[in-house]
């Protein structure tokens, strides 16, 4: 009798026939793009209100959700995005380790398409992978590699090894070391064996030593919480004990850098759009927890959901802000919350010109911009204080010397001027006056940093040059007026904000 076998397959089947007590053991090795398929449905993303977002995948059909914990640490609530475009609010936790950067999160769902899970002791160096994540906002990239090792923490690089340690990681604990590319942002997304099963969780995109090389956390280290039936509600976690647990360069206290809670009221007239949303000042923290909005002529408040909002209600975002209905817009509203200023410290301005108001011109185009953006801008007299008390190297951090701008010194220069953000600034200026013409030009750099974090997260550079009257002062003003505008143009372009 003859087998005929179609060569068009979907994936590749490797059958090694195993007698292990009389079962047959089946190992499936299959193509990339299929396990993106499979993978797709149970990738999803985590948002909690005024912490932020990340990615996670679905264990099992029944709504348990595996991620990495910092990405809800301090949360009081979070909510599980489908891949579909759903939204399930979470119940509560089922297990979380700080130390191991995991958490499992229990939402109210049936028949949810879900990974299988794998056995990541199991994985040997070689074994091929698939990564999957959401970096810059781009759900669900794909990439493929090899697994490196499994690495002890106890063996990394010893700057390495010391972030890990002071993570809360012990020397024994293992990581999978892989080589498909990812980027920051990818942090919960799951690493998948040729097999379509799941092995790990993407992790360390948030320290620049691990650039371009790529670790996950063994999925092996979340499974005692899979069957977990208690569920923790986010109220009773007390994150500031856990905190000191995980007490990691680059994430600092919670609140570092935000004053006291004050209740605000903005009026507000909802935008036309796909999308119509409100955004609240950069330099404001607000806890959406305590937002209420009222429709301005009846007084009528509008209902809060958790899901794409209908006529007359709005949904919290992540982020903070506030999305509204289409069918609302040009509504004129109310919002009333509590709300914390961010505070900004500006670093002593570095000149590369010979002509000393150009420091004093950006400092002021600095302090303007960020007080028009409600930031809280601390007094030159404690900043200098602080940096000479520390001996702070601003040339280093502006230009970047690798010693001068570790994660270390940002974080404790931040935590002793208790800032949001450091704000440093280069200017150098050029131009001449002659028989033909008179031109004026400057070059501004700004560079921020995130005080909880010690990330760079601005580096800009621009430049101008104006033709200018026959004299000095007309050289001085046109140098003053390009000087501001490129810091405005430049932190504008940061925080999303027009010109």
């Amino acid at each position: 009798m003859r087998i005929r076998i179609g060569s068009c397959v979907a994936f590749i089947v490797l059958v090694a026939v195993l007698c292990l007590g009389g079962k047959l053991v089946y190992s499936v090795e299959l193509t990339t793009a299929k396990i993106a398929e499979m993978a797709a449905p149970a990738t999803v993303v985590i948002e909690a209100p005024d912490v932020g977002q990340g990615s996670g995948v679905l264990v099992d059909s029944g709504g348990t959700v595996l991620y990495c914990y910092h990405v809800i640490e301090g949360a009081r609530s979070a909510l599980v995005k489908l891949n579909n475009g759903g939204y399930f609010p979470a119940q509560g936790l089922l297990g979380f380790n700080p130390n191991m950067d995991i958490a499992v999160i229990k939402i109210d769902g049936k028949d949810l398409p879900a990974l299988p899970v794998g056995d990541s002791s199991a994985l040997k160096p070689g074994e091929r992978v698939v990564a999957i994540g959401s970096p810059k906002g781009f759900e669900n990239t794909v990439s493929e590699g090899v697994v490196s090792a499994l690495r002890r923490v106890g063996d990394f690089p010893d700057k390495l090894k010391t972030w890990l340690m002071q993570e809360g990681r012990k020397e024994d604990d293992v990581l999978i070391q892989f080589t498909a590319p990812i980027s920051h942002g990818s942090s919960g997304g799951p690493l998948i064996n040729s097999s379509g099963q799941l092995v790990g969780l993407v992790a360390l995109g948030d320290f620049d030593e691990a650039h371009d090389v790529y670790f996950a956390i063994p999925v092996n280290a979340a499974k005692q919480y899979f069957d977990t039936k208690t569920v923790i509600k986010f109220a009773e976690i007390d994150f500031t004990a856990l905190g000191g647990i995980r007490r990691r360069v680059g994430s600092g206290p919670a609140d570092l850098g935000l004053g006291k809670p004050a209740d605000n009221k903005t009026e507000f007239v909802i935008p036309k759009g796909k999308e119509p949303t409100y955004k609240s000042m950069p330099g404001v923290l607000i806890d959406t927890n305590t937002l209420a909005v009222l429709d301005s002529k009846t007084g009528k408040l509008m209902k809060c959901c958790e899901t794409t909002p209908d006529k007359e209600s709005y949904r919290r975002l992540a982020d903070g802000s506030v999305l509204f209905s289409t069918q609302d817009s040009g509504r004129q509203i109310v919002l009333t919350y509590k709300a914390r200023q961010k505070r900004a410290a500006i670093m002593p301005i570095v000149s590369t010109s010979n002509l000393d108001y150009m420091r004093n011109v950006v400092q002021e185009g600095i302090t303007e911009a960020l007080s028009g953006f409600s930031f809280e801008i601390l007094p030159d007299a404690e900043v200098n204080a602080v940096v000479r008390e520390l001996q702070i190297n601003v040339d280093g951090l502006l230009y970047g010397i690798p010693d001068a701008v570790s994660p270390e010194n940002i974080t404790k220069l931040a935590d002793k001027l208790n800032a949001c953000y450091l704000v440093l600034a280069g200017v150098g200026s050029s131009g001449n006056i002659g028989y033909w013409g008179s031109s004026a030009g400057c070059d501004v750099t700004v560079v921020m940093f995130e005080g909880k974090t010690g990330k760079t997260v601005l580096t800009k550079r621009k430049s101008a040059n104006k033709d200018t009257t026959f004299s000095l002062s007309g050289q001085r003003a046109t140098r003053q007026r390009m000087a501001k505008g490129l810091v405005r143009k430049m932190l504008n372009e940061y925080f999303g904000l027009k010109d």
